[in-house]
């Protein structure tokens, strides 16, 4: 299984103390970020995943890996549904 890099994704206002809350991995076109303290989930980690139509999923992670870990098994699991509906 490919190595999956995630890179740091946060928007820093000026001066503002590098805290890295959001990440993004990038598969060709395709790119999943992952989100600690979205707009309308403060306390949470959400997910992207624009292409595949996913847009601000929750997760049950508590931790960055954990959500990591979570929003490329969520993409993994849509993937292969799709296939199954092709095949």
């Amino acid at each position: 299984m490919k190595t999956i890099e995630w890179t740091d994704c946060t928007s820093y206002r000026r001066g503002e103390e590098r805290n890295p809350r959001s990440w993004e991995a990038k598969a060709g076109t395709l790119s999943i970020k992952v989100v600690f303290g979205h707009l309308h989930h403060p306390k949470s980690w959400v997910m992207h995943c624009y292409k595949m139509g996913l847009d601000t999923e929750r997760l049950e992670a508590t931790t960055e890996d954990d959500a990591k870990i979570e929003a490329l098994a969520i993409v993994r699991n849509t993937l292969r549904s799709w296939l199954r509906e092709l095949i």
